[in-house]
């Protein structure tokens, strides 16, 4: 082997590396969510306020 396949492998173990992380970071996110669907909770959009307030007493605009 040369010294140039040396570096291809570390090319690819990082690019593999940076892969497994990912996988891993969405795989984690999934089961919080199947977590919360299994324990019956609300989802988190059901709670978030979207928009703007209709009580515009205290703004000065």
């Amino acid at each position: 082997m040369s010294a140039d396949s040396g570096s291809q492998l570390d090319a690819r173990g990082d690019v593999a590396a940076r892969w497994g992380i990912g996988v891993m970071i969405v795989a984690c996110l999934g089961a919080g969510v199947a977590e919360g669907w299994l324990a019956g909770e609300e989802p988190a959009s059901a709670k978030a306020f979207w928009g703007r307030s209709t009580d515009r007493s205290g703004l000065n605009i």
